[in-house]
């Protein structure tokens, strides 16, 4: 097995920890214009420099979010990147045809929106500034327009099919002059007039000296009709294209509107979440409706049944069922008491709820989960780079391939001129680099959907593609393989200990820290020492109560050398590093679902091992139960992140799954990362997936859906290269020599948009393939 260093070290180099801790952390906005800057701005990226010591170090760099319309393919988008990196403070440009979006990086001087939506209208595309803040209501708005723009081509493409037709038939029977000049002028309108944005964006691109699709296009088509236009006025009608220009473009422009349906329907998913969000509040007490963008945090708000809840909040009275299916994954309804919290988006099932917003507009889970998806749509997988740069040096290939075929039947013993002009133009419309540039993101885009639909937040599109080669998991424990918050099963501490073990707690979100905090609130009157508490990742809480007096709190042996009972049962010491002053055992229950998870793992080929700070013996708890065999306790953040390397040396590949602020090294050390969608924000940022925990039982069915992604890529671009490694050969005559055969240019208008649209088909496939993921 090859080894593959992790995705989070290709940029950064040895230490991605450092780095990452800026990504998930911070997330200032980077506006580039008042008025103009895009809905979401993104959080600051980070690039990294080497110090003066070696270590890397990260650089903060801002960065903004675009609509881009008008792109049709990959190809496309490598135009508006070069056209946005012309602008003297962009310093690295990103653009994603699948997600329609565009992000520019810069250091220091945002760069002015005008200038940067000139460059890219220069190019023939249009750089769009969405007035909405929501990731949310800016997909629906941007999908109207996909609508549209979807439901304008159906109309020019079909108007092109219905004249294409009678010129062809007309062509075949009528070979008189003046037939032929109404056939030029008919055609006319349909390579002059409804194709007229593939010759507008030829020439913009011809500008910029960027060759794409539509310079194969416009070429095409124009010069077989201005040649046609030319025999005619020369007096012979016997030599024209006038058909083959008209059914180029019409096969062409229904190819496109047939990709971009179905590209459309492979985006459903994100369709579907966006529209989970409601428009408007009803306000409590006095029922006043207002927009949701005028609903402000701590505003309490009425949700009755039927209607989804507008805003992340805490419920202060009613009682309901509420369906949560979209960020758990879970289709069973959850009981809504006072003092639950309700995330947006979800629907009321029954009864009513007065709610008192928490996170509402873009700060809302509905929509962070929204801007996530979009940002993983955003980045390029591996494959896509790739394809990308096999895209660049295509068309001038092609035009290579063209001008040589003209020539060589032009000289060719047995050739003529009139051959060789047919098959150039056979040449260039039957290339079609657009199936090279759609055969990656097309298939990202209905994985990353329908990993959605369970909840799957996928962060790293690379994920998809290597997922399927895992054969070695490690699995954290609490939190990860444990089902819920572990409880205290036993104590010893007297009221004081108790109350200052439940002080340190409080301020942890660790599922151990939050079991003695639980059971302390049971058992004890709160207190306040008014003390910081510091989390020490693998290890537990320390505060300093006075210059003498200093409390841990977590595991034995840091907290405290000896004075614990030998149990098998998860403890938390309260000590001050050398004496036990007080002592809690856990219990935790291992999550439903996973034996009969860690067996398919098995019959898949793949390794689980138990990877836990932990005892041992509260290890073999519960990984005997669930059939893991292989168990490393005792082990720190770093020798965690140490067991990972190893096995990467050993040729492994490894998928990482955990939780905890201790998990966040190793997260960031393995090629794959699933992080528990409730675990530390660190945890979360570091990895290259987000799960509910709930749906963790549903992690072979995800290995298997990364397995058939990676399939669906290689299948779409081995046809992608095989069409054209066969078709550009035959267009150039290769055939004829041995069957007589010439293709005409009108049918390799039809085989290149239809070589498209394949590759769209087949990555909707993957649809069907995983209708129900608690199936195989």
């Amino acid at each position: 097995m090859h080894k593959r260093e992790s995705s989070a070290r290709d940029r950064c180099g040895n230490p991605p920890l450092g780095c990452l801790l800026v990504w998930g952390v911070l997330s200032p906005v980077a506006r580039s214009k008042p008025g103009l800057a895009p809905p979401n701005p993104s959080s600051q990226r980070v690039r990294c420099s080497e110090g003066p010591s070696g270590r890397q170090t990260p650089i903060i760099m801002p960065s903004a979010d675009w609509e881009v319309e008008g792109m049709s393919c990959s190809a496309c988008a490598g135009a508006v990147r070069e056209a946005l990196e012309k602008h003297p403070q962009v310093k690295h440009a990103e653009v994603a045809y699948n997600a329609g979006r565009a992000r520019v990086q810069w250091e220091e001087i945002p760069p002015d929106f005008e200038a940067l939506e000139r460059l890219v209208s220069e190019a023939g595309y249009r750089l769009r500034a969405n007035e909405n803040s929501r990731a949310s209501q800016a997909w629906k708005e941007a999908g109207k327009r996909r609508k549209k723009a979807i439901q304008t081509r159906k109309k020019e493409s079909f108007l092109a099919l219905a004249i294409s037709v009678p010129i062809m038939v007309t062509a075949m029977w009528f070979h008189d002059a003046a037939v032929s000049a109404w056939l030029g002028l008919v055609g006319a309108g349909i390579v002059l007039v409804l194709g007229r944005s593939y010759f507008i964006k030829a020439w913009q691109q011809l500008k910029n000296r960027y060759l794409a699709m539509d310079t194969l296009i416009a070429l095409s088509t124009g010069m077989a009709y201005i040649f046609s236009a030319a025999q005619l006025l020369s007096g012979n009608p016997e030599m024209l294209f006038f058909e083959s220009a008209a059914f180029i473009m019409a096969f062409v422009m229904l190819g496109k509107y047939l990709e971009e349906k179905a590209r459309a329907s492979s985006l459903d998913a994100l369709s579907s979440m966006a529209e989970l969000e409601v428009t408007e509040v009803r306000l409590h007490p006095n029922g006043q409706i207002i927009p949701l963008e005028d609903l402000k945090q701590g505003q309490a708000f009425m949700v009755s049944q039927g209607a989804r809840i507008p805003a992340d909040g805490e419920v202060l009275t009613g009682q309901a069922e509420a369906n949560e299916q979209w960020f758990t994954g879970e289709s069973e309804p959850v009981l809504k008491t006072p003092g639950a919290e309700v995330l947006a988006g979800s629907l009321l099932i029954n009864g009513q709820l007065v709610i008192k917003a928490h996170q509402v507009g873009k700060e809302s889970s509905l929509n962070q989960t929204m801007q996530a998806v979009l940002e993983t749509l955003s980045k390029p997988a591996p494959a896509q780079r790739l394809a990308d740069r096999i895209s660049a040096r295509f068309v001038p290939g092609v035009l290579v391939l063209a001008l040589g075929t003209f020539f060589l039947w032009t000289f060719l013993p047995n050739g003529a001129w009139w051959m060789g002009l047919k098959a150039a133009l056979t040449v260039l419309a039957v290339a079609c680099p657009c199936a090279l540039g759609l055969a990656t993101p097309t298939a990202i885009s209905v994985a990353v959907g329908l990993a959605a639909k369970k909840g799957a937040i996928i962060q790293k599109p690379e994920m998809l593609e290597w997922m399927g080669k895992t054969d070695l998991v490690f699995l954290d424990k609490t939190g990860t393989l444990t089902e819920g918050r572990p409880k205290v099963s036993d104590a010893q501490a007297d009221s004081r200990q108790r109350a200052l073990a439940g002080y340190m707690a409080q301020r942890s979100v660790h599922p151990a820290a939050q079991a003695v905090a639980e059971f302390v609130e049971e058992n004890e009157t709160p207190k306040d020492w008014e003390a910081k508490v510091e989390e020490i990742p693998g290890k537990g809480l320390q505060m300093q109560l006075s210059t003498d007096e200093i409390y841990l709190l977590g595991k034995p042996g840091w907290a405290a050398q000896s004075g614990w009972p030998e149990t098998e049962a998860g403890l938390v010491v309260l000590g001050n590093g050398t004496e036990t002053y007080a002592w809690f055992a856990l219990e935790s229950k291992g999550r439903k679902g996973m034996p009969k998870a860690i067996k398919e793992l098995k019959q898949m080929g793949i390794t689980p091992v138990l990877l836990t700070g932990d005892s041992i013996g509260a290890a073999r708890e519960i990984a005997d139960p669930l059939g893991i065999q292989e168990i490393w306790a005792e082990h720190s953040p770093s020798q965690k992140a140490e067991k990972v390397r190893a096995a990467k040396a050993q040729g492994h590949w490894v998928l990482m799954v955990g939780d905890g602020i201790n998990d966040a090294e190793a997260l960031s050390e393995a090629q794959m990362s699933i992080a528990m969608q409730e675990g530390s924000g660190l945890a979360v940022s570091s990895a290259g997936m987000r799960l509910p925990a709930a749906q963790l039982p549903q992690l072979p069915n995800l290995i298997r859906l990364g397995k058939k992604t990676r399939q669906t890529i290689r299948q779409n671009l081995a046809w992608a290269f095989l069409y054209n490694l066969l078709a550009l050969p035959i267009a150039a005559g290769a055939l004829y020599p041995i069957t007589g055969y010439l293709m005409d240019p009108m049918w390799a208008g039809l085989a290149m948009a239809l070589s498209s649209v394949s590759v769209v088909a087949n990555s909707i496939r993957l649809r069907f393939s995983f209708r129900n993921f608690d199936t195989k």
